[in-house]
C-alpha cells in the first residue's frame, strides 16, 4: 500500500513532462522497498525529512546499494571511483536537487488533489519555479552563476612537483577534486593539510 502511495512521487522525482530526468523508471522500481516507502508522504508537506528521503531515494536510483546519503557525497564518490566520470556527467548537486525536489513535490501534490475542490493552490514560485523575464511564463529556477568567479580551478597534475601546478601558482593546497588526489597514489607534493598538520608545519 505504501509503495502504491509513492508512485506519483517516483514518477515526478525521476522525470516527467514537468520535471527533469534523474535516473530511470525501471531503476526506480528496483530500489529497495524501505527507500520507496519513505516517499509515502511525499507531496503532503515539504518537510526537511521528506526532502532528505527524496534525495536518498534518488541516490539509490542512480546507484543501487550506495551508502551515500546526499547527492553531494555521491558526486564525490562518482568522481573518485568511476573510471569514466567527467564533471559534465555528474548528477546535480544537493543544492540544485532541492529545487528539483520542490517541483516534484508541487506536481505530486497537484495530482493527489486534482479532484479536491477545497485543496489549497500552491504558489509555484515557492516550489522551484521562477518567472521568465521575457514573457512572464514559469520556468525552472536556475542558478546562473555555476561557480564563484574567484574559485580556483582544480589542477590536472599527477604529482604537483612542478611550478606550473595551478594550485601551487595560486598559493593553495590541492583538494579532493584535483587529479593528483583522484589517482589515489599519494604522490602529490602539494597535498591538502589537516589543521593539526598545518599547525605543525607552521611551527617548523
Amino acid at each position: 500500500e505504501n509503495i502504491s502511495k509513492a508512485l506519483p512521487a517516483i514518477h515526478f522525482l525521476t522525470g516527467s513532462d514537468v520535471t527533469s530526468k534523474v535516473g530511470t523508471k525501471p531503476a526506480a522500481l528496483k530500489v529497495k522497498p524501505e527507500y520507496i516507502q519513505g516517499l509515502a508522504t511525499f507531496g503532503e508537506n515539504l518537510s526537511d525529512e521528506n526532502c532528505s528521503k527524496a534525495e536518498v531515494f534518488l541516490v539509490q536510483v542512480l546507484k543501487s546499494g550506495s551508502k551515500c546519503m546526499t547527492m553531494n557525497t555521491f558526486r564525490n564518490w562518482m568522481y573518485h571511483h568511476s573510471k569514466s566520470a567527467q564533471i559534465s556527467s555528474l548528477p546535480p548537486t544537493s543544492h540544485l536537487l532541492t529545487d528539483h525536489i520542490k517541483r516534484a513535490h508541487l506536481a505530486t501534490y497537484q495530482v493527489q488533489h486534482v479532484l479536491d475542490e477545497e485543496a489549497v493552490t500552491l504558489d509555484p514560485l515557492q516550489y522551484g519555479y521562477m518567472k521568465d523575464p521575457t514573457n512572464d511564463s514559469l520556468i525552472p529556477k536556475q542558478d546562473i552563476r555555476i561557480w564563484p568567479e574567484d574559485l580556483i580551478k582544480q589542477c590536472t597534475c599527477k604529482t604537483c612537483s612542478q611550478a606550473s601546478c595551478g594550485c601551487k601558482q595560486s598559493g593553495q593546497h590541492c583538494i579532493s577534486f584535483c587529479k593528483c588526489t583522484s589517482l589515489q597514489t599519494n604522490k602529490c607534493k602539494n597535498p591538502f593539510l589537516k589543521e593539526s598538520e598545518l599547525l605543525e608545519a607552521m611551527l617548523h
